[in-house]
């Protein structure tokens, strides 16, 4: 690889949502809308497939980078809000084009016959992960807090996040996915999310450096030693109560452990969640009969009450 590179200026405002630049022999994806933490659109979906579409087939490109704009981190996950008011008004048929595209996307993030360097700098969440963790080289940093929370808005973890999480060691993949728990660098390298740790203070020089002849050394020289995973070292507790075969027995196992439980509230809420009809719902809808078209109860936020809400922090 030849050439040099300085980091991507920063956004103006008057910029598109995904930057798409050269620098040398690498190709860079920035995501822009910081002020949404960079969540995903449709239109921001379509643009990072098309430049790594192009980059396959182009000789001259020899790597990918995926980053975030602004300071708060890569990637919030999809813009959910957005696509919940163009199925509002569009149809539900909306939604099916997002979630289209954007597991199209993650397919080809993962099968990309070309290395991608992706920079899960700070939030990364939901179809954050989709854009990082399906990458060949994915680095976290020291202020990385990466998750799968999608239980909590009555969801599954999507974008590869069950095949991801199903390969974690014991039963942490478990946890997260129940739970929707942010987890930091070390814990993403232990749970199989991310693979190296750069300080967040080294990334500018990484970003230069990876344009140059060697972007595989780049990663290296900056590359630091991984803390203590606090996640893996509770597996005793979570193994334990995460094998076991209801939602009942877990929590009581959960009850009966001596370790203070910082996430018994988290559980609580994705538990309730996960037994309640519109889990039920939007699997069916979405995964078994696919007709995308789920039935909420209630049917809209009208009807959503005060005390449907407290009842699920009830303890």
């Amino acid at each position: 690889m030849t050439g040099t590179s300085t980091p991507a200026p920063a956004p103006t405002g008057d910029e598109p949502d995904v930057l798409v630049s050269r620098h040398g022999r690498l190709g860079h994806i920035q995501l822009n809308r910081p002020r949404a933490m960079n969540a995903l659109t449709l239109p921001m979906v379509e643009a990072i497939a098309s430049a790594l579409a192009t980059w396959a087939e182009d000789d001259s490109v020899e790597a990918a980078l995926i980053s975030g704009a602004g300071d708060r981190g890569l990637c919030a996950g999809g813009d959910v809000v957005t696509v919940r008011r163009e199925a509002l008004e569009d149809g539900p048929e909306v939604a099916s084009r997002f979630w289209a595209a954007e597991y199209a996307m993650n397919l080809a993030i993962a099968e990309y016959p070309k290395p991608i360097v992706a920079l899960m700098d700070g939030i990364v969440l939901g179809g954050g992960v989709g854009v990082s963790s399906h990458a060949s080289i994915r680095i976290v940093t020291d202020r990385s807090r990466v998750g799968m929370p999608e239980t909590g808005i009555g969801l599954f973890p999507d974008v590869g996040g069950t095949y991801l999480l199903s390969r974690a060691p014991g039963e942490t993949g478990t946890h997260l996915a129940l739970t929707g728990t942010m987890i930091g660098g070390s814990d993403a390298i232990a749970v199989g999310l991310a693979d190296h740790l750069v300080p967040h203070a080294d990334l500018d020089a990484l970003v230069a450096a990876l344009a140059g002849d060697d972007w595989a050394g780049a990663v290296a020289t900056y590359a630091v030693a991984t803390p203590e995973a606090p996640l893996i070292a509770a597996r005793a507790w979570i193994d334990d109560a995460y094998t076991a075969d209801s939602v009942e027995e877990v929590l009581q196992r959960l009850r009966g452990r001596p370790e203070p439980e910082a996430l018994a509230a988290e559980f609580r809420i994705a538990s309730r969640l996960t037994s309640g009809h519109d889990f039920v719902e939007g699997v069916r809808a979405q995964l078994v009969d696919k007709d995308r078209t789920p039935h909420w109860d209630p049917p809209t936020l009208a009807g959503v009450t005060p005390e449907m809400v407290d009842a699920y922090f009830v303890g």
